[in-house]
């Protein structure tokens, strides 16, 4: 039986809704929320209300029984399975539970009122495009934890109308759901690994199990075959790892008989590593959702141990740290910092413990932070700048005028889009707010 939170039956219930109505709802929640709970109940309440058949569409062949079972066992007995050129279960069932690649192989129509669409970031993939081509006109509802296509964009395009989002990481960990993270990196993002990768999980893991994420194949197994010569329980896997070779060694990980997996772009999403307490960023992550995929696998609860990211690319001074508040959209640029910017005060590195974070006080040992240095001086000749002589025109005008607009239509305080102007463009605007309000009320 299964039993939301607050925030997970708020979820359900306005994407429910959206469905109703006809629209298609992407759904964010970070790793670890519970969205398996979420997908079964969004099920059962979609058949209560008269909204089925349903179709419970994943990403890999080997889900569909897992997911078909753990329907199951929630009460939803009516389930059909579809996998390669074999149905399973019923005839005409009340949920179907197939993988995108059957549904392209075998150009599926599936005759449902609601697709719910795991793993939903994958949506631009080819084989989830092909299957949902022969759906249009079918509400979704897509559960992920990081709402982006590949490139970094929005999923309005491939057929999301409205976004329900979740609550933030940093919030999950304050309520114990998620596990906190002290962060290692260098001062900056660098286009080398900053340090070495063995002798930095001596220094930083704390003797922890997790995870490497290499720059590449090669480089994952070279990893795997140092740290096991240096004494480390560790093994390497991969796309062409075997499948029952990978099921036996991620076993042998949760069953603590090896402590460190190597990987390249595997180990990134679904998976589930509870064990895993430390993530090794050995590579670039060219945007925010991979970034934050991998590290979702170290912060479920396990025990109440802290988890521990260690960059040596200085990834998060790209996607901001971990628990920075972030948004989602539909279109531009999927994951922003909250207010819609990436722009947020630098982090700071403690001089006692060397992570990395933000404010005076250091989260993971307590130390105080020294203030930051007094910015440079430059003498330069000043100059009165009256604003009737400036020009209401160049990119900087429609971006502030842009932020205006947005401040007006959230109700957000008239400072806000100055602030923001000033992250992105490192002085304050020209303009001020009134004479932009006076523009667009003069059409």
């Amino acid at each position: 039986m299964i039993t939301l939170r607050p925030e997970q039956d708020a979820m359900v219930t306005e994407a429910l809704a959206f469905a109703r109505a006809g629209e298609s709802t992407l759904c964010v929640a970070p790793t670890g929320f519970g969205k398996g709970d979420c997908i079964v109940e969004t099920i059962k309440r979609a058949l209560h209300g008269n909204m089925g058949p349903v179709a419970m569409c994943v990403h890999l062949a080997e889900i569909v029984r897992d997911t078909a079972e753990r329907l199951r066992a929630a009460g939803v007995w009516d389930v059909g399975t579809i996998m390669g050129d074999e149905a399973v279960g019923c005839s005409a069932p009340s949920v179907y539970v197939v993988s995108f690649a059957t549904l392209a192989a075998r150009g599926l129509t599936l005759p449902v009122s609601l697709l719910v669409v795991d793993e939903a970031h994958r949506s631009k993939a080819a084989t989830y495009e092909a299957a949902l081509r022969r759906h249009v006109g079918v509400p979704m509802i897509g559960w992920t934890a990081t709402g982006e296509r590949g490139d970094g964009s929005g999923l309005g395009s491939v057929g999301y109308s409205r976004i329900v989002q979740g609550p933030q990481i940093a919030e999950l960990v304050t309520a114990g759901k998620l596990a906190p993270i002290v962060c290692y990196g260098p001062e900056k993002d660098v286009d080398e690994l900053s340090e070495d990768p063995v002798l930095a999980w001596v220094q930083y893991s704390r003797g922890m199990p997790g995870l490497i994420y290499a720059g590449s194949v090669p480089h994952s197994e070279a990893l795997a075959a140092r740290l096991t010569a240096a004494g480390y329980r560790a093994a390497h896997v991969d796309g062409t790892t075997p499948k029952g070779k990978r099921k036996e060694i991620l076993r042998q990980f949760a069953d603590g008989e090896l402590d460190i997996l190597c990987n390249f772009r595997l180990l990134v999403e679904g998976v589930n590593v509870p064990r895993a307490k430390v993530v090794m960023l050995a590579s670039a992550f060219s945007h925010p959702g991979p970034y934050l995929q991998a590290i979702g696998r170290a912060r479920r609860r396990f025990g109440d141990t802290t988890a521990i990211l260690i960059d040596l690319r200085g990834n998060l001074h790209c996607h901001l740290l971990p628990d920075d508040p972030r948004q989602y959209y539909l279109e531009g640029a999927a994951i922003r910092g909250a207010g819609g910017t990436n722009e947020l005060p630098a982090v700071q590195q403690c001089k006692k413990c060397l992570a990395w974070g933000r404010g005076q006080v250091c989260q993971n040992c307590g130390a105080t932070k020294p203030p930051p240095p007094p910015p440079r001086m430059t003498r330069k000749e000043l100059k009165e700048i009256r604003q009737a002589n400036v020009a209401r025109t160049g990119s900087d005008y429609s971006f502030f005028k842009s932020l205006v607009v947005q401040m007006k239509q959230n109700g957000w305080k008239r400072q806000w889009p100055c602030m923001v102007f000033r992250a992105h463009k490192r002085r304050w605007p020209m303009w001020t707010v009134e004479s932009v309000e006076k523009e667009l009320e003069n059409g």
